[in-house]
């Protein structure tokens, strides 16, 4: 189940509802804190003004415009919650120890499209509103990165980004090109194993693939700690 903080987050900002601001404090206290401190970068929630702030930033036009276009957009996310469920029961096959994360949709200004914190996964719906979104355009996103801001990437970058959290790339991937290239490869061959579809292709997730096929013995979890493939 997805939870609709993002519901709760659109009331407030579009109508200032006490309501939805004491929902947000209370059952959605976690993820308020995410949205304010780590992607929109606020304050503290503790801040005495936080509320005045985190009201106003939305006030600008295009942002009360987005709020309502992901409303409309993503109305039903039932799909998504198939998806999802699916592809983490196949992701447990191939990671045993992996943990169903809980899964909640949210507004973040543009800022992030899937956020990670400890067993809570956070998905920004406005990255998603599909490759013609007339903002994308205006906030000056490229076309080749409004092809993978579309519904159908959703569940895939949950994958991955549950993934990298998991086995993030070490120094050395980050520092070297080849490595970090290397490193997302097999990050998306294990996507394309949970999804049981070659939803990502390149030199790379083709080279993790080959690996595994020469050597079926190794799982998962090993295939992300090796220090290179060939």
């Amino acid at each position: 189940m997805v939870s609709r903080y993002d519901r709760v987050e659109t009331q407030y900002l579009t109508s200032g509802d006490f309501a939805a601001q004491k929902q947000l404090h209370t059952d959605y206290a976690r993820q308020t804190q995410l949205l304010v401190e780590d992607v929109l970068r606020l304050g503290k929630v503790t801040d005495e003004d936080i509320w005045a702030r985190f009201y106003g930033y939305y006030r600008d036009s295009t942002l009360q415009q987005l709020l309502c276009d992901v409303e409309e957009r993503f109305s039903d996310l039932h799909d998504i919650e198939e998806q999802l469920t699916e592809a983490f029961h196949e992701l447990k096959k191939l990671m045993p120890e992996t943990e169903s994360p809980e899964v909640y949709a949210f507004v973040g200004s543009l800022n992030e499209s899937i956020l990670i914190h400890e067993q809570m996964l956070g998905i920004s719906l406005d990255k998603y509103m599909g490759t013609d979104y007339p903002l994308y355009g205006t906030y000056g996103y490229s076309s080749r990165q409004r092809v993978t801001m579309t519904r159908q990437f959703i569940v895939p970058d949950c994958l991955i980004f549950y993934i990298v959290s998991r086995y993030p790339p070490t120094p050395q991937q980050l520092s070297d090109a080849a490595l970090r290239k290397d490193h997302i490869g097999r990050v998306r061959h294990i996507v394309n194993k949970a999804l049981k579809k070659q939803f990502f292709k390149g030199e790379e997730v083709d080279r993790a693939s080959r690996y595994m096929l020469r050597h079926p013995d190794v799982s998962a979890d090993e295939l992300m700690q090796l220090p290179q493939i060939n």
